[in-house]
């Protein structure tokens, strides 16, 4: 199980209130940012911590339909941390483990929503910072959370449109990379493209994490726009 964004916006609040403010946002207002985006991501079920019962059919039926979840605790309130896990997490049993172990603080049960995701492990995995006239791009051979903590890219690129104009998978500019990773890329900036004006590209604008599944499919997993994220 990985830490998030939230438990160090929680510890940051301790030094800098201000600064905590412009990186804090609400995970469900994201997620459903992403759903209504188009982009292709992977299905969810939303539902109280309360309802996270085997009697909800709703619940079960969405577990019946995939192999493997990502499970999130969402805390209602921002001084609880978001939690989630996705190793081994494949029944009900697994998630529920979770939940009462590791994800949901005892005695706040109430201030919680459970978020579970249709999971696959990720081949590649991939950040892009897009912002008014340049793109931000890293990829990583390792999964998303790894890449947005740290972990060393194989593939990291600067589009700048104001000299380079329009992209496209032929064109001649140096990126330090294997071939498998600068068509993830390629593919993933397609996704998030608006236009495709030779002469004045435009992307939409945000913080976006995405990952390149077993199944050779793109997967987007968070879409930000707040401007701490862009600076």
């Amino acid at each position: 199980m990985g830490g998030t964004i939230s438990d160090w916006i929680i510890e940051l609040k301790e030094y800098n209130s201000e600064l905590a403010d412009d990186f804090h946002t609400i995970k469900l207002e994201d997620n459903e940012r992403l759903k209504q985006s188009g982009l292709p991501i992977f299905n969810d079920l939303r539902l109280p911590y309360s309802s996270f019962i085997k009697d909800n059919k709703k619940l079960m039926s969405f577990l019946f339909r995939y192999d493997a979840f990502c499970i999130r605790a969402l805390p209602r309130t921002s001084d609880l941390p978001r939690k989630y896990d996705k190793d081994n997490i494949c029944t009900f049993e697994d998630c529920l483990d979770f939940l009462l172990n590791k994800g949901v603080k005892k005695g706040r049960e109430n201030d919680y929503d459970v978020l579970i995701s249709g999971y696959e492990i990720s081949l590649k995995s991939g950040i892009i910072l897009s912002r008014d006239r340049y793109v931000n791009v890293e990829i990583g051979d390792c999964e998303c959370d790894e890449l947005s903590h740290g972990h060393d890219p194989c593939l990291s690129a600067i589009i700048d449109f104001r000299g380079i104009g329009h992209i496209t998978d032929k064109t001649k500019w140096k990126i330090d990379g294997d071939y498998m990773s600068k068509q993830f890329m390629f593919n993933a900036l397609r996704y998030i493209e608006l236009s495709r004006d030779s002469f004045n590209p435009l992307y939409k604008k945000g913080y976006f994490e995405f990952v390149l599944t077993t199944s050779n499919k793109i997967k987007f997993l968070d879409y930000k726009i707040n401007e701490a994220y862009l600076k």
